[in-house]
């Protein structure tokens, strides 16, 4: 858990790394990071960065701006979009405890997708 090394990496930090809160910066934050990424996979885009002019601009839309979910046509029940929301919630205290349980409730609906 490292600080979010500039330039690379401040397009998928989770805010409380922008904070620098370290009691509050654990596996929640790689997760929230692994949500951006799994967006930007889906969709070609990061939530955050898409249209900022500049790096302050991507932080307040990391801090403030919830991402619209991503539309996914395989996902017929909209189980992916929610996961992927819900890893890159503002509130580390929404997100998964731990990269188990985030893979736990992918392993949960994994099937359903139809890619």
């Amino acid at each position: 858990m490292g600080r979010c090394l500039w330039p690379s990496h401040r397009w998928i930090c989770p805010p409380e790394q922008f904070r620098n809160i370290k009691d509050d910066v654990d596996i929640r934050a790689d997760l929230f990071s692994i949500g951006v990424v799994i967006y930007e996979a889906l969709t070609g885009g990061n939530p955050f960065r898409e249209g900022a002019r500049n790096a302050l601009e991507v932080l307040y839309r990391t801090e403030s701006v919830i991402p619209v979910p991503p539309t996914i046509p395989e996902d017929t029940n909209g189980m992916l979009a929610q996961f992927v929301t819900l890893m890159m919630n503002k509130f580390i205290s929404r997100r998964p405890k731990t990269a188990a349980e985030a893979l736990k409730w992918y392993s949960s609906f994994k099937q359903t997708l139809k890619m």
